[in-house]
């Protein structure tokens, strides 16, 4: 019986982990985004900043989002 409990234990402890990762990535994803609009708004000021700006932001979501797809 304790073992069993250890067992459950474990596991909602990995779940919880798991879900803490997503939730900060997710955080992390949506600031992003709203780096893309602000730059994007900003782009009558410099278009060549901003689609630098644009670009790099976007490169590192697509990172991000190969790091954590294999971790749930």
């Amino acid at each position: 019986m304790r073992v069993r409990y250890e067992e459950e234990v474990r596991r909602s402890d990995a779940f919880r982990e798991a879900l803490a990762d997503r939730v900060i990535q997710t955080a992390v994803i949506a600031h992003q985004k709203a780096e893309i609009l602000r730059t994007e708004w900003a782009r009558h000021v410099a278009p060549e900043k901003a689609d630098r700006e644009i670009s790099g932001i976007r490169k590192q979501m697509k990172n991000a989002g190969k790091s954590v797809s294999g971790g749930m």
